[in-house]
């Protein structure tokens, strides 16, 4: 039986756990949680992170540069002037930590905050 419940679906569970540290950096001020999770909701957490960020390509030195424009992970918006940077580093178990970025306009805040903080 895991320590800590589930951070998705709040309740005990045996098994490994898996973690993820999400943040939303805004300047100088940042939101970020800590994530437990079972292997089921862990596996939803990072399909749902995977389908609107991007993720970084450590190992492979052929991989494209990070896009340095500020669309809109979440509603496609080009060219978002005062974007908030949305970070997801997950660590799955026996496996190689997954990190990925993007970035976020004001009006999707509120969504970011929902689906990567789970909050």
């Amino acid at each position: 039986m895991a320590y800590f419940p589930c951070s998705n679906h709040h309740a005990p569970y045996r098994g490994p756990s898996a973690a993820a540290y999400p943040a939303l950096v805004d300047g100088p001020s940042t939101d970020r949680r800590h994530l437990r999770m079972c292997q089921p909701c862990f596996g939803d957490y990072l399909d749902s992170v995977a389908n609107v960020l991007s993720e970084v390509q450590f190992d492979n030195p052929k991989a494209a540069a990070p896009s340095e424009t500020a669309q809109c992970a979440f509603c496609g918006a080009p060219n978002v002037e005062t974007p908030i940077a949305a970070f997801v580093t997950a660590y799955p178990p026996n496996t190689a930590e997954r990190a990925f970025y993007g970035r976020v306009c004001r009006g999707c805040e509120p969504k970011a905050k929902s689906e990567l903080l789970l909050s």
